[in-house]
């Protein structure tokens, strides 16, 4: 997680570099699916720009996760390097490029009584809480459209708004307990958590892709 975070936040340190060769240069507060963040876009050419970027937010709720309820902690912290293409130098733009993906959720089960784990029935003074994490791939593929050239002449206040998507892969799942004496529990325990684990795993196969939507407002200098 720091290793990504700290990738996401070189993509913004080097940035100041890159503006030395750059036509024009603008930053872009914005909020959207992949939180709070701001863009630095350099002008490389009439129709083309280089965007930096970096976002993020958090959030915990309880959810139920295969007949236990968790306690889960949803981080999303993400940076990015976009090439976009301006057809005409215009607002209008197609953006492909790279998204540093630091996104993680961690769980810690809440039950109290019982688990039921690959369908057996657990004592939870037994097994001792239950703790989960997701992680998706390190680097992901980003293809998007949006609007707002925000290093073109004229005005430099524009608005940024971008739509579209990046491959994550399938979430990596992990899972496993506490006991407070792991001697005492059934021969066939690690077997059922580790099928739970898997069912969990199977159930998040549908999140590869995530989607992107956000708004801003560039300023260029």
């Amino acid at each position: 997680m720091r290793s990504r975070l700290a990738a996401a936040l070189g993509l913004v340190i080097l940035g100041p570099a890159a503006a030395a060769i750059a036509q024009g240069v603008a930053v872009a507060p914005k909020v959207g699916s992949t939180g709070a963040g701001a863009d630095l876009t350099v002008g490389l050419a009439r129709s083309w720009n280089l965007r930096i970027g970096a976002q993020g937010w958090s959030r915990s709720e309880t959810r139920r996760e295969r007949e236990i309820e968790y306690d889960a902690d949803l981080s999303l912290v993400s940076g990015e390097i976009l090439l976009d293409l301006h057809p005409g130098g215009r607002g209008f733009r197609i953006s492909a490029g790279a998204i540093v993906d630091g996104n993680e959720v961690t769980a810690v089960s809440t039950e109290n009584s019982f688990y039921t784990i690959n369908g057996v029935r657990y004592p939870v003074g037994l097994v001792g809480r239950l703790r989960g994490k997701v992680r998706t791939n390190d680097v992901a593929p980003y293809v998007g459209i949006g609007w707002g050239n925000a290093v073109a002449a004229g005005s430099r206040w524009r608005v940024a708004v971008d739509a579209g998507a990046f491959y994550q892969g399938k979430p990596k799942v992990s899972l496993t307990a506490e006991p407070l004496i792991p001697g005492l529990l059934p021969s066939r325990f690690s077997q059922d958590l580790e099928a739970e684990r898997r069912e969990i795993e199977d159930d998040l196969d549908s999140y590869r892709f995530y989607p992107v939507l956000s708004l801003g407002v560039s300023y260029r200098f």
